[in-house]
């Protein structure tokens, strides 16, 4: 290559970079005063963080995301990463290193979208088959390739970076799989082989017999066991030359399923352990576990598999699920660390100097980001450290909860990355288990739906919950007006039996008159009102109604479609009585009405906010038929499972901050705020 065609190369790197960080979020500029980052809040926008420089936790575009491999794209200290998103928000992207942490964790640009058409689509990792996995690699001559296998091809990849698109260079004849794999890894051989790794379900059906969405759905025995199956992962093995793919290649089992992945092995990569490589695997349940003695791939015979551990030898559990997983080397060392990723953020894993063992650092961060709260966030905006700014207090689908600090001292809101909440000294993180209206396979998710509210009249914020389990719960806060913290989680009574309910419902809590209100939906799925008689026990008022007379119930689905609806009260038009704002999932229907209800009688676009005017008073609610939101007249849908608005006064009137299904945080100003 002569000077003028490389310095051209240079030039064309910059300008395309440049380019794709560009970001289409609302700018953020530093503020002078304070030192932070001071980002307007845009009305239909998502929050962006503002304190630490604007650096927070990476996630995808979409609910989940995998990490596909990792390269020295830009010239950095550490490789760039390729990163694939979900069949709800189907996304491949680039993502730049740009620093690390003073503690040592990458940080990464805004991501830059690659051009994977040629390519099969990569689903959503389900608990059976899906349609394509993925492995991104670079060759020592500084080359891109990705592979690409489905249930009978293999495609191979080489990555254009000038038009940011993998191009197809070869498609080859694939056979000896009983079913599309998982995931994909592989190790280049000094010889010119490729080892290929393939995880392939064994295709036992998850489910119960019968629909999951019908009353009639028994999941679970009389004595409490799951009546559907536990599926596992095998893993396949094929030793290819590289580049030249053979026109026809065969696979092999060298991991049975019963030493395999339980509910599945999502991600896999290798590592060598004193020269030798191993297979490091993560489950839909967040295990991560290892296989040694991997080659020749022809001969393999492998030992059982072996929990990863961290630093003081315990098997390590990554604190979220769908656990992908793929090797990343640090600035000065052979040793490579590991980037574990799913339904959730990032994590880093650190290698620990001479030990096959990691230390959990934390998650993995990125530039202007936006604020991330976690699958499913459930938000509320209060002033949860008494320092008069309004705060973000949230829960999430993995069963946290996470405090959002006001760092703004320019009276304009400033929100710094999340720190997770403890109660009685350990950090909350509630879980299904075992027994989760959905089966084991969701036994890591909690779906923490809080609502925070001073309880007990002591001037502190509590908060009360209902989740995973249907169970409602109260944290009292036992702290001080500037230095909350909460006790043990206690639960809720009513008539002398633990409250229960439908799960996955963030009550609506309110004073009227100087009576606290609670409101969730009950056992029937409908619209229930609840009076406090002390901090741990509530009093049955009755069923809420419509003008008509009728009850309000939430979903015409039954069984594990039933719930998922977050309450918020507020006198939202001012009157002088309480009303309710509603979030819901695609599926619900407020009111049931012959599946008419909203918001699946409008073109069952989406998630939605409902608002739901009290027609009556105070002490006698009746209220009218539910109305859709719009922002700037157009109405919102926010993804499928679910979204959670909580009402923020920022200002003398209140404005709505919603939580979304990707862990974002959306900002509407009232007055952009419509109901149809």
């Amino acid at each position: 290559m002569d000077l003028r065609t490389y310095i051209v190369l240079l030039v064309t790197k910059f300008i395309l970079v440049c380019i794709c960080l560009r970001s289409a979020s609302p700018v953020a500029a530093q503020d002078g005063k304070t030192g932070t980052i001071d980002v307007s809040m845009a009305s239909g926008q998502p929050l962006l963080v503002g304190g630490n420089d604007g650096i927070g936790p990476l996630a995808s575009i979409g609910i989940s995301s995998t990490p596909l491999g990792s390269a020295y794209i830009f010239g950095g200290e550490r490789p760039d990463i390729f990163v694939s998103s979900d069949r709800w928000y189907p996304g491949f992207h680039l993502y730049r290193w740009v620093r690390d942490t003073p503690e040592g964790i990458p940080v990464f640009s805004q991501p830059m979208e690659v051009d994977v058409s040629e390519l099969p689509k990569l689903e959503d990792h389900s608990l059976q088959d899906h349609a394509v996995a993925s492995y991104i690699f670079q060759t020592p001559d500084g080359a891109v390739f990705g592979i690409w296998v489905s249930h009978t091809e293999f495609f191979l990849a080489t990555f254009n970076l000038d038009h940011m698109r993998f191009d197809v260079v070869s498609k080859t004849r694939l056979s000896g799989l009983p079913r599309t794999p998982r995931a994909a890894t592989g190790l280049l051989n000094e010889d010119g082989q490729l080892e290929m790794f393939l995880s392939v379900s064994d295709g036992v059906n998850y489910k119960a017999a019968g629909s999951h969405r019908l009353a009639a759905y028994r999941p679970f025995d009389g004595s409490g066991i799951w009546m559907g199956g536990i599926p596992r992962d095998a893993v396949y093995g094929a030793s290819l030359p590289f580049p030249n793919v053979p026109q026809n290649l065969r696979a092999r089992e060298i991991i049975t399923h019963k030493r395999g992945g339980q509910f599945g092995i999502n991600g896999m990569t290798i590592i060598r352990d004193n020269g030798l490589p191993r297979l490091i695997v993560g489950t839909l349940l967040g295990g991560l576990h290892s296989y040694s003695d991997l080659l020749p791939v022809d001969e393999y015979r492998p030992r059982e598999k072996m929990p990863l551990v961290d630093e003081h030898g315990i098997s390590l559990r990554h604190p979220e699920t769908w656990t992908n997983v793929i090797a990343y080397p640090p600035r000065e060392s052979s040793n490579l660390d590991l980037l574990a990723s799913g339904e959730g953020g990032m994590y880093y894993y650190q290698r620990i100097p001479d030990h096959f063992a990691f230390k959990p650092m934390g998650e993995v961060q990125q530039v202007s980001a936006e604020l991330f709260g976690g699958t499913l966030v459930v938000p509320n905006v209060v002033d949860w450290n008494g320092d008069g700014n309004l705060d973000i207090v949230a829960g999430n689908s993995h069963g946290f909860f996470l405090f959002f600090e006001n760092v703004s001292k320019i009276n304009r809101p400033i929100f710094a990355p999340p720190q997770r909440i403890a109660a009685a000294g350990e950090l909350v993180h509630i879980q299904g288990h075992y027994s989760s209206i959905q089966g084991p396979g969701e036994a890591r998710w909690g779906y923490t739906c809080p609502n925070i509210y001073d309880w007990n009249g002591d001037g502190l914020p509590d908060i009360l919950m209902n989740d995973v389990r249907g169970m409602h719960s109260v944290y009292i806060n036992t702290g001080s007006k500037t230095q909350p913290r909460l006790a043990s989680a206690k639960p809720l009574y009513l008539d002398d039996l633990d409250m229960h309910g439908s799960w996955r419902t963030r009550p609506g809590i309110d004073n009227l008159d100087g009576q606290n209100i609670y409101i969730t939906l009950d056992d029937e799925d409908q619209f229930h009102l609840y009076t406090q008689v002390d901090a741990f026990n509530l009093r049955d008022v009755g069923k809420l109604r419509l003008e008509d007379g009728s009850f309000i119930s939430a979903n015409f689905l039954e069984a594990g479609g039933r719930g998922r609806i977050k309450f918020e009260c507020v006198d939202w038009d001012q009157d002088g009585d309480f009303d309710l704002i509603v979030g819901t999932p695609r599926h619900s229907t407020v009111p049931v009405a012959d599946q008419s209800g909203l918001p699946w009688s409008k073109n069952k676009a989406g998630a939605a906010v409902l608002f739901l005017e009290n027609k009556g008073s105070n002490q006698q609610p009746v209220f009218a038929y539910p109305k859709l939101m719009h922002h700037l007249g157009e109405p919102v849908h926010l993804g499928q499972h679910a979204c959670s608005p909580a009402t923020a006064f920022f200002g003398d009137k209140p404005d709505l901050v919603v939580g979304t299904e990707t862990g974002r945080l959306i900002y509407y100003q009232h007055e952009k705020i419509s109901w149809e």
